[in-house]
C-alpha cells in the first residue's frame, strides 16, 4: 500500500515524507506540544534541553615555573616551554627514532600481538602508536626501552593498566 496522505502523522512518521505539506504538520505538533510543555511546566523545551553556560577560562600561573598565563582550562596548568621540557607530557622522538621501534617489534602490537598495518593512518582505530610498557603514571620513563609498538585501540583501552592488562586484551 502506498502512502498518499501528503500532511499527516502517517505520511510524515512512516512514509518518511519531508515535502512541505508533511514538514509543516510536523511543525504544527511541534508548536503544539511546546506550547503545551510551556504551560505545564513554565519553562519552554529550549530552555530546558539548553546545555549549560561552559565556564570561562580563568587566568593562572604556570604550575610548574609560576609563569603567568593567559588563560587555563585545566586544573594543573602548565605553559608551553614547560610542556616541552616535561618528559611526563610528550613523547619527544623523532620519526626516524619511532620507525626504529615499530621496525624493532616486527610490527606487531606488543597488547595484543596482531599484526599492525604499516600503510594504515596514524590516527586511525588500529594505526601504528606507541605505549609505554610502565605507564608514566607509574614511573615509566620516555626511553625506547620502555616503548613498544601498538595499535592505537589497545593502547586507549590498555591505558595505565588500572582496568586492563594486556593479557585482556589477546587475541584468543
Amino acid at each position: 500500500m502506498k502512502l498518499t496522505e501528503h500532511g499527516t502523522r502517517r505520511m510524515y512518521r512512516e512514509g518518511a515524507c519531508r515535502c512541505a505539506a508533511c514538514r509543516g504538520w510536523n511543525a504544527e505538533q511541534m508548536r503544539a506540544y511546546s506550547t503545551r510543555v510551556r504551560e505545564r511546566d513554565g519553562v519552554s523545551l529550549t530552555q530546558r534541553y539548553r546545555p549549560a553556560q561552559v565556564a570561562p577560562r580563568r587566568p593562572a600561573n604556570c604550575s610548574a615555573c609560576g609563569k603567568p598565563m593567559a588563560a587555563a582550562s585545566l586544573a594543573q596548568p602548565v605553559c608551553s616551554p614547560c610542556r616541552k621540557l616535561n618528559p611526563g607530557r610528550n613523547i619527544s622522538l623523532t620519526r626516524r627514532e619511532r620507525l626504529a621501534i615499530y621496525e624493532r617489534d616486527g610490527w606487531t602490537c606488543g597488547i595484543c600481538l596482531e599484526p599492525v598495518d604499516p600503510a594504515v593512518p596514524p590516527n586511525t582505530t588500529w594505526g601504528a602508536t606507541l605505549d609505554h610498557i610502565v605507564p608514566r603514571s607509574k614511573g615509566g620513563n620516555d626511553q625506547p626501552e620502555n616503548l613498544r609498538l601498538a595499535h592505537r585501540w589497545c593502547n586507549s583501552v590498555r591505558g595505565d593498566l588500572s582496568y586492563h592488562d594486556d593479557g585482556d586484551l589477546r587475541v584468543a
